[in-house]
């Protein structure tokens, strides 16, 4: 292995798709069994090399039993394998097993790229996500990527070494981060021992979030208005009753034509997100409304 690069798609409250891109020199002439070793269960895998070819791969508990079989009867490949399946039980790993096709096969000493794609296992939204940091013995890196109309969050970080997680203050020094407008970047610059999770939510954008906050905005203020109104009027026996009555029925459709403004975000997650908190000015404008017809009738 030379170099891998892991890229992680999201929605708000869970990942998407994450892609594995993988760079391997062969160190035989004819190779065509690449086994490489993912931290976590997946479905709708798809593997493809650097020309685009897809490569036929070998079902999960396939490929363990595979390894098993070879460990066993193969006396080139048994030490190696023999390692593999003592990291893969200890780790919790999860092998795909890509079978390159005889016309592909790989010659001796040649670098080629692969492709990993898959979807992670289907998870309840959760309000912080975690992506994991193996030690490896290679260059590594790990690129994350925040939903369209969304930026990240304050991230962080924690250290497993197999008996107990460390939070750990700051950026640790045995990673670089790289922050973009839409992703953030991680490099392994010096060794740590165990796993290194990084945790971290998204929140809208402020342009995302514009709409809702006017119509959350427009709404608590009319509620107000028309409270200060109808108190004024109790304090005030002579203010025109007509006056304030119609200046009630401009606040309704006021409150209705506001509701409109959430609707103008295009992010349907925005769009959720503030939803709840309408009810707030909404219930308080429209029994202020009713006590003030009361009141006025």
């Amino acid at each position: 292995m030379l170099k891998q690069r892991l890229s992680v798609s999201h929605e708000p409250d869970r990942r998407t798709s994450v892609e594995f891109e993988c760079t391997i020199r062969s160190a035989v002439d004819g190779q065509r069994n690449v086994i490489f070793l993912l931290d976590e269960k997946f479905s709708n895998l798809k593997v493809v090399d650097g020309a685009g070819v897809n490569m036929p791969v070998m079902p999960d508990e396939f490929a363990k039993n595979l390894i098993l079989d070879y460990m066993h009867d193969s006396d080139v490949w048994r030490s190696v394998l023999r390692d593999m399946k003592s990291e893969i039980d200890a780790k919790n790993l999860h092998p795909v097993w890509i079978q390159i096709p005889q016309d592909r096969a790989m010659k001796k000493d040649e670098s080629r790229v692969f492709t990993i794609t898959y979807l992670p296992p289907v998870a309840d939204p959760r309000p912080e996500l975690i992506t994991w940091i193996r030690q490896k013995e290679y260059p590594l890196y790990y690129t994350l990527f925040s939903p369209p109309g969304f930026r990240f969050g304050k991230e962080r970080y924690y250290l497993n070494d197999g008996n107990k997680i460390m939070l750990i203050s700051g950026t640790p020094k045995q990673i670089q981060k790289i922050t973009a407008h839409n992703s953030i970047e991680f490099r392994q610059v010096s060794e740590f021992n165990g796993l290194m999770e990084v945790r971290y939510s998204f929140s809208p954008t402020p342009v995302a979030a514009t709409p809702t906050k006017i119509g959350l905005v427009t709404l608590t203020s009319i509620a107000g208005t028309t409270l200060a109104s109808w108190v004024l009027s109790l304090l005030i026996p002579s203010i025109d009753s007509t006056m304030f009555s119609r200046g009630i029925e401009i606040g309704l459709f006021t409150i209705g034509g506001s509701l409109i403004l959430p609707q103008l975000a295009s992010n349907s997650y925005v769009r959720a997100r503030y939803a709840r908190m309408y009810w707030i000015p909404i219930s308080l404008g429209a029994a202020l409304l009713g006590i003030g017809h009361i009141a006025l009738g």
